[in-house]
């Protein structure tokens, strides 16, 4: 049987190091609404290291957009935000409004889901450029700020990027706008980069170039990037490591090879084999039921509802973190190895 990583290039590693890393420590999100609190994000840990790519793997409604969101500081006024966001010798969460605004964008920006959404219609790709890097470079003049737009499009590789300058979002192709997007979210050159299901409905064409677009962008900006995705094979393609995500916490992480190649928990078992790839002898299979409301999270695993593998055990406590092989861990009584901190 074919692997998801056989096909995986290695660009991504070649680039030296730069002295960015972001360190994120037991991050959770709550949210406060008239039906009580929901817990989208439940002490989330992991460490970026400089210019190497984390994906999170996991179904709608786990947790991953949430996260993001947390990091960048953009979630709603009824979010509670607690634990640790450090980025070189700053804490995230500790600083005000003010100082968070200036971080985001400079030093770590996002990519959002939906391109279309996320650009004003009303406005000219050129315009909406232009004030994204203004925003970043405040003392940039406006005729090096026109300069840098161009040179934005051009590194995103956007044909007749003078005419495309001009056109507005609704003229342009899904593809298209999202390479637009990119370009926005790295106008002010940040060393972190979040993207939240970038190829999202694109198809598999515009897909392929812009994960070798996000390589190349890595390379050339010493970027770290977090994606969010529920597409395993855009993880093979372009994670050093992998996060599964589930009921709003990590259950898995490892290198992309040991995650994807030698699964130690049921739901990422289980998302492997609902996995479509080219090749595969046997269709797919969905994992059975529902992901657990985050208002109502159950007891103990909170995958044991839906586990081919649940016993009594499962349900009286949540699992430590075991330990497998070399920085590889799996939330799984039945996962074998040690305990790990």
């Amino acid at each position: 049987m074919s692997t998801l990583l056989e096909s995986r290039e290695t660009a991504t590693t070649q680039a030296p190091p730069s002295s960015f890393t972001l360190d994120v420590r037991d991050l959770t999100t709550t949210f406060r609404t008239r039906h009580g609190e929901t817990s989208a994000v439940n002490g989330v840990s992991f460490t970026l290291e400089p210019a190497k790519t984390l994906a999170v793997i996991g179904e709608s409604g786990s947790g991953k957009s949430a996260m993001l969101r947390s990091i960048i500081g953009i979630n709603p006024p009824s979010a509670l935000i607690t634990g640790e966001l450090v980025m070189g010798d700053r804490d995230l969460l500790s600083l005000g409004a003010k100082e968070r605004r200036s971080v985001r964008g400079r030093d770590i920006s996002m990519v959002f889901q939906d391109p279309l959404t996320a650009l004003d219609p009303v406005y000219t790709v050129g315009e909406q450029l232009i004030e994204t890097i203004g925003k970043a470079n405040p003392d940039m003049a406006k005729g090096e700020r026109s300069a840098r737009a161009l040179d934005l499009l051009n590194l995103v590789q956007i044909p007749s990027p003078q005419t495309r300058l001009k056109a507005y979002p609704s003229q342009l192709s899904g593809g298209m706008r999202q390479r637009i997007v990119i370009a926005m979210a790295i106008a002010g050159r940040p060393q972190v980069l979040l993207a939240d299901e970038p190829t999202t409905a694109l198809d598999v064409t515009v897909q392929a170039r812009i994960i070798r677009l996000f390589r190349q962008l890595q390379i050339e900006n010493q970027m770290s990037i977090v994606v969010v995705t529920h597409d395993l094979g855009v993880a093979a393609e372009l994670a050093d490591d992998v996060a599964v995500m589930y009921a709003g916490r990590f259950v898995e992480f490892g290198t992309a090879e040991q995650v994807l190649n030698s699964p130690a928990h049921p739901y990422t078992e289980g998302l492997i084999e609902a996995n479509v790839r080219a090749g595969q002898p046997d269709r797919p299979m969905a994992i059975g039921g529902m992901p657990p409301s985050l208002q109502r999270i159950p007891p103990g695993c909170a995958f044991a509802p839906r586990c081919r593998y649940a016993s009594a055990s499962c349900w009286s406590g949540y699992p430590q973190a075991q330990h497998q092989d070399d920085g590889h861990w799996s939330r799984c009584v039945f996962a074998p190895g040690q305990p790990t901190d």
